[in-house]
């Protein structure tokens, strides 16, 4: 079942170039679906450098949590007590391995509101470069 919703997201992480804590806010309209015990929540949202705009999806199944751009570029997964890697290319910094590990994946999600709940762990090739965290919650508009 589709659903006009707002999503708000509030995060922190300690990877700026200063090691310092960074605060992120972000409310913007999307759409929850329901659909076979898959709850995924849509939005889109602009690139900070290009301006280009482009589509997230959130996708829980279970206990485990998904967070992918719409060209599937990056991914993202969370699930308490397993790490999670992909290998990102840049010609900055060339090919590393960005490591995820959920130290807590909190899920409550109905039709009318939820809330995802993540802290984690994030290393470069092995070496942690900070804890973060990220709070997702909506709530219907119909």
């Amino acid at each position: 079942m589709l659903r006009n919703v707002i999503i708000s997201i509030n995060g922190n992480n300690n990877i700026n170039e200063d090691g310092e804590q960074e605060d992120i806010t972000f409310v913007t309209q999307g759409v929850y679906d329901d659909s076979d015990g898959v709850q995924t929540l849509r939005y889109h949202e602009s690139d900070e450098e290009s301006g280009e705009r482009y589509g997230t999806n959130i996708v829980v199944e279970g206990e485990r949590v998904s967070v992918m751009d719409e060209y599937n570029l990056t991914h993202l997964m969370f699930q308490k007590g397993l790490r999670f890697s992909s290998v990102f290319a840049d010609e900055e910094n060339g090919t590393y391995e960005l490591g995820v590990f959920p130290t807590k994946v909190d899920i409550q999600m109905g039709e009318e509101s939820g809330l995802i709940d993540l802290s984690y762990q994030m290393d470069i090739d092995g070496d942690v470069i900070g804890d973060n965290s990220i709070n997702i919650s909506y709530r219907s508009v119909n």
